[in-house]
């Protein structure tokens, strides 16, 4: 939520915090190396909190995928290794 200055002339809320318009809703991120930032009405607000946090989720879940990728990965080489190891002490 931010409150806002509104840039015309001789609006209070240029010099007073207080005197700022607001409260909007307001939704930032990145894209193709840009900022982006939208208001949003109260009802989009929940919306999008609902929207960032199935992000969030779903994020959490590609790491731990990832980190099982890693480990398998990792276990296939040990043994791959053991094994190769083994052929030549033969």
């Amino acid at each position: 939520m931010r409150m806002v200055k509104c840039s015309k002339r001789g609006c209070p809320c240029a010099e007073n915090q207080d005197a700022r318009h607001g409260h909007y809703y307001s939704l930032t991120y990145a894209m193709d190396g840009k900022t982006v930032s939208r208001l949003l009405s109260a009802e989009q607000a929940e919306i999008a909190r609902g929207q960032i946090e199935a992000g969030r989720q779903f994020l959490e879940a590609v790491e731990w995928y990832l980190a099982l990728c890693r480990g398998r990965a990792d276990s296939e080489l040990e043994i791959s290794s053991a094994s190769a190891c083994a052929t030549e002490a033969e």
